[in-house]
């Protein structure tokens, strides 16, 4: 980054910048749960002669996993725009009002779910249901890998209060408006 001329291109800078500061967490929270791997031998090691040690040994062994799947579950986002936010719709499709109401509970649920994965949530459309619940709506996810989490989320989930009310969802990445060239012609 600090090549001559590196900054001349502001957008490649930026894009850059982001992915090594993305690189450099990750690399760190590697090297945290590295160490901590390392500490919990000698861990096991007192353990084994004081058994309230046991109870510690255990917590840690359990902190550590969770970072751990954490970590793995991170190595799944590999695609292009895996790391970048999310545009989410949820559509009613058929099923009249069961399917609108219905949609409106999933759209609430996504959303909820996004904000406890510390996701920064916002609603960008909405088009209520005739008589209840919504017949579509879009929200965007904000935060790393929002897309990664949210891609696999397409098509239609079959969750029935009634045969016909079925839950398609469709998730894309929330793009920069920087990525879109317009060619005006005269």
């Amino acid at each position: 980054m600090g090549a001559p001329g590196f900054w001349d291109d502001q957008e490649r800078a930026a894009r850059v910048s982001a992915e090594h500061a993305q690189t450099t967490r990750r690399l760190a929270v590697f090297r945290d749960l590295e160490r901590d791997v390392e500490d919990l031998e000698p861990l096991a090691e007192l353990a084994e002669d004081d058994p309230d040690i046991v109870t510690e040994l255990e917590d840690q062994v359990s902190t550590v996993q969770e970072r751990l799947a954490a970590l793995e579950e991170q190595r799944l986002f590999s695609g292009r725009y895996d790391a970048g936010d999310a545009l989410v719709t949820v559509n009613a499709g058929a099923g009249g009002t069961d399917a609108q109401d219905w949609a409106e509970m999933v759209l609430r649920m996504e959303m909820r779910w996004a904000e406890k994965r510390g996701f920064a949530v916002e609603l960008l459309e909405v088009s209520p249901g005739e008589e209840a619940g919504i017949k579509s709506a879009t929200f965007r996810a904000k935060g790393e890998n929002a897309y990664g989490l949210y891609g696999s989320e397409k098509g239609c989930t079959d969750w029935s209060v009634s045969p016909r009310s079925i839950r398609p969802i469709a998730a894309r990445p929330a793009l920069p408006a920087s990525r879109f060239r317009r060619s005006w012609r005269r």
